[in-house]
């Protein structure tokens, strides 16, 4: 009866097995890396473990019983249990399968067990040639890609170059506005842009692109911006090289290169050589400048600062609000050094990484907030030390508050109901035919004459017909009736 439920599995899995009525029990070392049984061993002295598997189900779906499976000599022995014994009978069964398969290996010969063996490599053999074609097949694959994604390069950028060259430029004609670039033109020539950027592997710490990256224009409806170059020009001033600061005009260029499309860089900065005069003229007049960024190169190595990126980082470490300057002055100096140091790092290593400018960007922050009095600290968040351009923001609020709280509190104080006040003149000027009005309280009796000989007879003996000195000097004066009143 036991060795009719005995199914021999030449599987060479061994390992843990678990079922719902055994414990977890281990497999001998020796058993799990395929060792055989020697003949001077028992059965059961570890080399071969019994355990339970899961309830199997027949056709039906129900379970029907137990598979009890043991090992031995790297193969499992599967016991199919019926599902209404109990544990005594189930562990009379495993005695007897042990028993039984003891015997069973005992009896194996020398040739049985190389033929195993040999079929066990043979099954490893195969696998790991199937690996390396796998392998082999993965890497075809990857240099297939590879192929193609040089390809798919190699036909956008002519086909870009292509849409360049039928591109019209629109500053031959700035007031006709149907010579500008069709709308899907101008789409695909940007998704060609975006697809060869994505492209582009990076390698390197710098990248190719600009220091600040340009702000994408904004459009209405999905139509292209409609602006040509008389507009972008007049928006920059002329600039001989002394009338007006370097860093004022340099910001105004980057501003008629954002407000153009970018294809047209090349033509606006041949357009922007013809702003300057005098010097600041022969100092880019045999240059060979294609953008706006080596224009302005070109300037400053003739009208600009020759200060170190050290330098540039001392003054704005220590930079601080003067007495009496007001803040809109103070934050221009900030930016100013700002782009002073941001413009020197390109220069020194060619072009910008996200961290070196994250790091100016800290440094700005922290010493422009440094450089604020203690009324303005007080109220400054931590995301205001990090962030120089929200910080600028911050401030602009607090000093127009701190100007409407001296007007309110620190002027003096005015009348809110002043008492009504009589015109002299309503309509504006004196009447002709009108009496002049008489003064509020009587000069004459406060009147003193100057002392000197002339005066001096007049004052001791007083004219008799003179009424009012008579009434000053005795007090009296004389009725209609020639009657003497006191």
């Amino acid at each position: 009866d036991t060795n009719r439920h005995l199914q021999l599995n030449t599987s060479p899995s061994v390992g843990y097995k678990r079922g719902p009525l055994s414990p977890r029990t281990a497999v001998h070392p020796r058993t799990r890396s395929g060792a055989l049984l020697s003949k001077h061993q028992p059965p059961n002295s570890g080399n071969f473990v019994p355990h339970l598997e899961a309830p199997y189900t027949d056709n039906s779906g129900s379970a029907s019983g137990f598979n009890h499976t043991t090992h031995e000599c790297g193969r499992q022995v599967n016991i199919k249990s019926d599902p209404v014994l109990t544990n005594e009978d189930l562990c009379l069964r495993t005695t007897a399968t042990d028993s039984t398969l003891g015997v069973t290996a005992l009896k194996l010969s020398s040739p049985e067990k190389e033929s195993l063996l040999a079929e066990r490599a043979r099954a490893i053999q195969l696998n790991h040639e199937e690996m390396q074609a796998e392998r082999e097949k993965s890497e075809k694959k990857r240099e297939r890609t590879m192929r193609d994604l040089d390809s798919i390069k190699i036909s956008l950028e002519e086909k870009e170059n292509e849409l360049s060259r039928r591109e019209v430029s629109p500053h031959d004609h700035p007031l006709d506005q149907s010579v500008i670039a069709p709308l899907d033109v101008v789409r695909e020539l940007s998704n060609l842009r975006r697809d060869i950027e994505s492209l582009r592997p990076n390698t390197s710490r710098y990248k190719t692109d600009s220091p600040t990256a340009s702000p994408q224009i904004s459009t209405h409806g999905g139509e292209p911006p409609r602006v040509s170059f008389r507009e972008a020009l007049e928006t920059v001033p002329n600039f001989d090289g002394y009338n007006i600061p370097l860093t004022q005009f340099a910001p105004a260029c980057r501003r008629a290169r954002d407000i153009i499309h970018p294809t047209s860089e090349g033509n606006l900065t041949h357009l922007l050589v013809n702003k300057l005069r005098g010097r600041a003229y022969y100092a880019v007049e045999d240059e060979p400048c294609r953008t706006v960024t080596e224009f302005l190169d070109l300037l400053n190595r003739a009208f600009g600062s020759h200060k170190t990126i050290d330098q540039y980082r001392g003054e704005l470490s220590t930079i601080f609000l003067r007495p009496r300057e007001h803040i809109l002055d103070y934050i221009t100096r900030v930016k100013d050094l700002r782009t002073s140091i941001l413009d020197a790092e390109r220069r020194e290593h060619g072009t910008l990484d996200e961290y070196v400018t994250l790091n100016i960007d800290a440094l700005t922050a922290r010493s422009f907030c440094e450089g604020l009095p203690l009324e303005f600290r007080i109220q400054l968040s931590s995301d205001d030390y990090n962030r120089p351009f929200e910080a600028f923001a911050h401030v602009k609020d607090l000093a127009k508050r701190r100007e409407l709280d001296r007007e309110r509190y620190e002027q003096p104080r005015r009348n809110d109901n002043p008492l009504p006040r009589a015109d002299l003149h309503p309509i504006g000027r004196p009447l002709a035919h009108s009496t002049p009005l008489r003064p509020l309280q009587d000069t004459y009796n406060n009147y003193r004459p100057p002392n000197n000989p002339r005066t001096a007879w007049e004052q001791r003996y007083p004219s008799q017909n003179d009424r009012f000195n008579n009434h000053a000097r005795y007090s009296y004066y004389t009725s209609p009736n020639n009657q003497r009143i006191e």
